[in-house]
């Protein structure tokens, strides 16, 4: 049974303050994504459950690791793979975390940080202010967010104070199992949709 565009858009928007979002089309913010290097964006990358209780991450680690391992593999909920970017917002300076799939790292953002590192190779990744527009109406499941890269500059981690606390719980094995049926179909918060673009100012 499908959900309605209504319960998809909440479900995109977070269940707390740590989420950064774009509501409206035309929406913009200025951030810094708060690493150095893109291997530590490596250490935010989570399999994760959605259930109607919440967000969790998976028990398995590896492939490998058994399904038995994590009670809601064995409930048949199917984790996905999610990157939680902290980013530290220019103009209100705060730090907020944006949800984003792995393809979409993989095949949007990964891509374009190399070739702004490439090209500035003693640059650092919080050195890049990146401007990110919401193309498409609040509830629009068609919504894009182009991604405009600035000139890297000399503000460093240090001047961005903490990055927010990934929202994702730990789940009890001991608790009833709730499969997420309803809301595992809309899995990636603040993605209405992955064909994000990143073009260079």
């Amino acid at each position: 049974m499908a959900i309605s565009q209504d319960f998809a858009q909440k479900l995109s928007e977070g269940s707390g303050g740590n989420y950064f979002s774009l509501a409206n089309d035309k929406d913009f913010a200025v951030v810094r994504l708060m690493y150095e290097t893109i291997e530590q964006i490596g250490e935010d990358i989570y399999a994760v459950h959605t259930t109607d209780d919440g967000k969790f991450e998976c028990k398995r680690k590896n492939f490998t690791d058994p399904i038995s391992v994590c009670p809601l593999c064995q409930s048949g909920n199917k984790p996905k793979a999610v990157v939680y970017l902290r980013l530290y917002l220019v103009d209100t300076k705060e730090a907020k975390v944006w949800e984003k799939s792995y393809q979409w790292y993989k095949q949007t953002l990964l891509p374009a940080l190399e070739e702004v590192l490439n090209e500035n190779p003693n640059a650092k990744i919080c050195n890049i202010p990146i401007k990110i527009v919401r193309n498409g109406a609040k509830g629009d499941m068609k919504t894009i967010y182009n991604l405009f890269n600035k000139t890297p500059d000399n503000v460093g981690l240090a001047e961005l104070g903490e990055p927010a606390s990934i929202p994702l719980k730990e789940y009890d094995a001991n608790a009833p199992i709730d499969d997420g049926t309803a809301s595992n179909s809309s899995n990636n918060a603040n993605s209405d949709n992955d064909n994000d673009l990143f073009r260079g100012m």
